[in-house]
Order: C-alpha cells, then sequence, then structure tokens
C-alpha cells in the first residue's frame, strides 16, 4: 500500500455564477495512474487546473505531501511548480522557431536542473521522434508536437504528472507512442494525473474517477 501523495478536501469550484465542482473528496495514492474520466464539460479538466493553481477553488482544501497548499503563498506554490509538477495540456507551450532540444533546454534553465543528452535520446526514440529533434516545432505534425510534449514530461523531473487530454484527435499508431511514455513515467515512480474519455488511456489507469460519481452537482 502506497502513500497518498495528493489530497482533495471537499473541494467546490463556481466560475460566472456556474457550479463547475461541488464537493470533491479524493485521495491520490503515489506512483499509480488516476483517470479523472467523464464527458466534455464534467469538470475533470478543471480538476488539474486546480492542482496546478491556474484556478483557486471556491471552497476546500488542496494537500500535497500531507501538508496544507496556501494558494497564496507564492514562494510555495513556485516551489512545488519548479520541484514536483508538470503539466501537459492541450495546448502546448512551445517556442515555434526552436528545435525540440532548445525548447527542453529552456524548461531545464526555469527548472534549474541539467539535461542529460543521451536520456534525451533514449527517451525520444521510445516516443519515435530521435530524427525531429533538431527539427523547428513549427514543422512538426500535431501527433509529433504530442510526443515532443510528452519528451519534456520524460526528460525533466517531476514527482507528479498531470496530463490533459493526452490522446485527443491522435491515430492509433500516435495513441500507443502517448501510452508507452505513459508507462515509462509509471516506471520513474511518478504520480501521473490524467483527465481523459479516452478507451485506451482507462485500460492503464490503476484508478478511475468517474466525475459522474465524485462531483455532487
Amino acid at each position: 500500500m502506497g502513500y497518498d501523495k495528493i489530497k482533495l478536501e471537499n473541494i467546490s469550484l463556481q466560475i460566472s455564477q456556474k457550479q463547475i465542482l461541488r464537493n470533491i473528496n479524493l485521495s491520490l495514492e503515489t506512483g499509480k495512474i488516476h483517470v479523472f474520466f467523464g464527458k466534455s464539460g464534467s469538470g475533470k479538466t478543471s480538476i488539474l487546473n486546480i492542482l496546478n493553481f491556474l484556478y483557486t477553488p471556491s471552497t476546500g482544501r488542496v494537500y500535497y505531501n500531507d501538508i496544507i497548499v496556501n494558494i497564496d503563498d507564492e514562494n510555495q506554490i513556485n516551489a512545488l511548480r519548479c520541484s514536483e509538477l508538470a503539466y501537459f495540456q492541450q495546448e502546448m507551450a512551445f517556442i515555434e522557431n526552436l528545435t525540440s532540444i532548445e525548447n527542453l533546454e529552456i524548461f531545464a534553465k526555469i527548472k534549474k536542473v541539467s539535461l542529460d543528452v543521451e536520456t534525451i535520446e533514449n527517451y525520444a526514440k521510445k516516443l519515435n521522434i530521435f530524427n525531429l529533434l533538431q527539427e523547428n516545432i513549427s514543422v512538426l505534425s500535431g501527433g509529433e508536437r504530442q510526443r515532443a510534449a510528452f519528451l519534456k514530461l520524460l526528460a525533466l523531473p517531476s514527482q507528479v504528472v498531470l496530463i490533459d487530454e493526452p490522446t485527443n484527435n491522435l491515430d492509433k499508431e500516435n495513441v500507443d507512442f502517448i501510452i508507452q511514455g505513459i508507462q515509462v513515467m509509471k516506471a520513474q515512480r511518478k504520480t501521473i494525473i490524467i483527465a481523459s474519455h479516452s478507451e485506451a488511456i482507462l485500460n492503464i489507469a490503476d484508478f478511475v474517477h468517474l466525475m459522474e460519481d465524485i462531483n455532487e452537482i
């Protein structure tokens, strides 16, 4: 039995008079794949945004490592983002006129870590983008960009990986590479939290959290 990396206690979220989440209570075990599953608009991406501190919950508390997160404490939030968190969004943040390697170098500087070129190349081979490492992001296809984003998740240190709809609009081959990347991260003992409505993602989940069951709206 592992320990809980993250706890959500009585989390509710209201935006512009619309209730998005109500009374979310969950414990997310470390080193496991957790999938928030539900239809579009069910609030699963909002949970990721709360876990990454992009949204402030209307009520409730978030715990990392059994410590309450104070959303107003900029030092605590920055420390968590730097040392703990990695976030994969549907709209991936890249500098378009730089290569994947150059983008990784910038992300590494932000996190104040060093890059291991051999490790990056090995992960790139697993994701089948080794031959694209020196290509500008702007010339990559949608699936190639998705895999380049996963390379960032694999190559840079983190304890918790938040992933928003990683298989959207991908063909089976690209989905298979993404699944392989997620499994590599699990082998690294990362806690992986995914918002998805993909059956392929469900098949590799350790825990599935159905939005219709956990969200009391």
